[in-house]
């Protein structure tokens, strides 16, 4: 990209070269003026490539932020399912607990 705004002040200097060079009282030089013509296109030609690439670039980046989106989506998703799994399995602990306690105290009791 700094080839193109090299380019770009490159020939922004030569026009403003070729402007100030004329007098009122100069004559008009014809290869001056096709030269400047042609930098001119020249400089649009490389504003409409810059315009494309800056599109495929702004195109990629939303493919890239809508990739990155469904990630994070399903990232938390898999974390709520690995917290509800744990829940359940600390719930099941604690019930297994409370039966052997159960069976324990009956034991004793009923002994």
């Amino acid at each position: 990209m700094s080839k193109y705004r090299r380019k770009k002040q490159q020939l922004l200097t030569a026009f403003d070269e070729l402007f100030h060079t004329f007098s009122p009282s100069d004559k008009i030089n014809v290869v001056k003026i096709s030269n400047a013509r042609k930098d001119v296109n020249t400089m649009k030609t490389i504003i409409r490539s810059q315009m494309l690439e800056v599109k495929k670039a702004q195109d990629e980046l939303e493919i890239k932020r809508k990739l990155l989106s469904d990630v994070m989506i399903e990232r938390k998703t898999h974390e709520k399912l690995k917290e509800k799994a744990f829940e359940d399995f600390q719930k099941e602990l604690k019930a297994t607990e409370a039966k052997e306690i159960d069976e324990l105290v009956s034991f004793t009791y009923n002994n």
